[in-house]
């Protein structure tokens, strides 16, 4: 989900879409019961991949893309978050209370969900920089 909203964001295709006008039209006309059957969805194209690449490479379930991000804020990402915070302090008062951002920096995002919600704080931060303060950001 992440990945299509940060490929969509940026106008990034990340998948290769059906989008024929035919595949669609028959996509539509295939009956529900041979869509989703004995559980698994995509059962037709699922079926036809399988005489390409091997049943186990196509009905093995799904395996996520983990992100190492508390580790991430743990180390350099939040130091240059802290030094974001302590550089833009004055613009940045308005938004956010800066003591508890601190806080919650030095002693790192106790869960993921923390984290990403650094992330998000993080971004905005970045596009503060650039877009509100016109500076310019190095990315490394």
């Amino acid at each position: 989900m992440r990945a299509d909203k940060m490929a969509m964001a940026n106008s990034i295709e990340v998948r290769v879409p059906f989008l024929d006008r035919d595949v669609i039209n028959f996509a539509l006309s295939v009956p529900e019961a041979y869509k989703l059957r004995d559980g698994v969805s995509k059962e037709p194209v699922k079926r036809l991949a399988s005489h390409f690449v091997g049943r186990e490479a196509v009905y093995r379930p799904k395996s996520g893309f983990g992100v190492p991000i508390q580790e991430w804020f743990r180390s350099q990402l939040g130091e240059h978050m802290h030094s974001i915070l302590v550089e833009d302090k004055t613009e940045l008062e308005g938004y956010f209370d800066l003591a508890a951002l601190k806080r919650h920096l030095q002693m790192g995002p106790a869960t993921v969900h923390q984290a990403f919600q650094l992330w998000v704080i993080f971004n905005f931060l970045i596009w503060h920089r650039v877009f509100r303060a016109g500076q310019e950001v190095a990315v490394s």
